[in-house]
């Protein structure tokens, strides 16, 4: 693009939502931090939170009855260009470094023993120079952010965080209500604790080390994007964040115990790596819980999911076979030595290498200020 052509795409884009009209206008040319999604939150005012960007942005998606609207068109290529700027900047995050994608249920308390669990996996990972992306929202993904966050600090300090999470242990994403609103309050307030005794402010950014990627969606606004991802790729439509949080892990995905979401995601990247060809390698696949993926019987924990016999089934039937990037396991060191080993004999590019190489020949954003500062 040279220069006049690029002058007159800024005046398009100037031109193009009335001024005022968007909360999320310009285009972002940096990805969003914690300062900036909850900018207007204070961890002792429940009222604050609807003040938030973040919960404005959300607000300006719904109509009056409290559901989606429909979008003018105006408002609608607004949208995909915020979303189109969130993909460049997210696969730049990424070919920074290799990248563990750990998914999973958004409904794990942080009492739950499989939070710690994720927790530790994420905490190794990044120690080992792995860059960590979850989905951005509570449950496992917090856990995972909240791993990579406090990989600079002790050990010691993932148990006290997790005891001083356990304050307001469960969010129940999809509630409504006042009752529902404070206790949401009261779930944020508790990481904005954990974050200030370790920062010294509670929307600092962690130091060096403690880096991770949250890729969260407006889609599910309600559902409050954790804390603890350093940098937060939050999207409008949610069908090119789920693709964007799948197929950007590089050094492979870890499957912690979910439901429709996560099998949605299993299957995403099953379907990668079945028709992936001779020339790319597999992504890693690792299930976290292996009754969990494995028996279809109802545990203590609830409802179980099958799915590993099949994708085992199809990492046996693909040409060429990918059985050998499948594992599940309930230890976090063996979790890690796989990936490690998966990423030291890798015969090749992976999928999400092609998508990468794809975002990254975009030129850089032209979009405006920084919305992030």
């Amino acid at each position: 693009m040279d220069g006049e052509t690029a002058d007159a795409f800024d005046q398009w884009l100037e031109a193009l939502p009335r001024a005022g009209d968007l909360p999320f206008w310009p285009p972002p040319a940096a990805l969003y931090t914690v300062e900036r999604l909850y900018a207007g939150f204070s961890p002792s005012d429940p009222c604050s939170l609807e003040r938030t960007y973040d919960a404005r942005v959300y607000a300006w998606t719904l109509g009056a009855d409290g559901r989606p609207r429909r979008l003018g068109l105006r408002e609608t290529v607004a949208a995909r260009l915020h979303d189109a700027a969130m993909d460049h900047l997210v696969g730049a995050f990424a070919a920074e470094r290799p990248m563990v994608g750990v998914m999973g249920g958004h409904d794990v308390s942080r009492r739950d023993p499989a939070f710690l669990k994720a927790a530790v996996l994420a905490r190794a990972l990044r120690r080992r120079g792995y860059g960590v992306v979850t989905g951005g929202g509570p449950g496992l993904m917090e856990a995972a952010n909240l791993g990579a966050f406090l990989a600079p600090q002790p050990d010691e300090a993932l148990e006290a965080a997790i005891a001083a999470l356990g304050a307001a242990p469960d969010l129940l994403p999809g509630a409504r209500g006042e009752a529902a609103e404070r206790r949401k309050h009261a779930w944020i307030a508790a990481a904005a604790e954990v974050r200030a005794r370790l920062l010294g402010r509670w929307d600092a950014d962690p130091p060096p080390g403690g880096e991770s990627l949250g890729i969260p969606t407006w889609y599910y606004g309600d559902e409050p994007p954790n804390l603890f991802a350093s940098r937060s790729g939050k999207y409008f439509m949610n069908s090119v964040r789920e693709d964007g949080l799948v197929s950007i892990a590089t050094a492979g995905l870890v499957f912690g115990k979910g439901a429709a979401g996560t099998v949605q995601e299993v299957f995403q990247n099953a379907n990668y790596n079945f028709y992936r060809g001779h020339a790319v390698d597999a992504t890693p696949m690792v299930f976290m819980d292996r009754t969990f993926w494995s028996s279809a019987a109802a545990g203590r924990g609830g409802t179980r999911l099958p799915v590993l016999p099949l994708v085992e089934s199809l990492a046996r039937g693909a040409r060429p076979p990918f059985a050998d990037r499948v594992l599940a396991s309930d230890a976090p060191p063996e979790i890690v030595a796989f990936i490690e080993a998966a990423n030291g004999a890798r015969r090749g590019r992976r999928p999400a290498d092609l998508r990468l190489a794809s975002i990254g020949s975009l030129p850089p954003p032209r979009c405006g200020p920084d919305s992030s500062s």
